[in-house]
């Protein structure tokens, strides 16, 4: 994601301030670069807003999401009652997963 000249660039700068230059740089390349990072929209966003943990959360969903077909699940097969089920921590529904092989 990160050359070790970028890393030592951005050294004890918040990601609201490199972030920029980042997207600066990507232009209208921005969506490809996030892309091939596995980076969502709103996960750069709130490393943007320098929002770690929901950075980190959504980070995670991005690359977890990415992962399953590998696993032999089907992120597309969700149970009907995924939607009525809510995180209460989060209030965000849960989706339920269907194992594929």
């Amino acid at each position: 994601m990160l050359t070790s000249e970028s890393n030592v660039k951005i050294l004890s700068r918040p990601p609201s301030v490199y972030l920029g230059w980042v997207e600066e740089a990507a232009g209208d390349q921005l969506d490809d670069w996030l892309a091939s990072n596995l980076l969502t929209h709103d996960a750069f966003d709130a490393a943007k807003r320098d929002d770690y943990d929901a950075y980190l959360e959504l980070r995670a969903r991005a690359l977890h999401d990415a992962l399953l077909p590998y696993a032999g699940w089907d992120i597309d097969r969700i149970a009907p009652t995924a939607a009525e089920e809510v995180d209460a921590e989060r209030r965000q529904p849960r989706r339920r997963l269907v194992h594929t092989r």
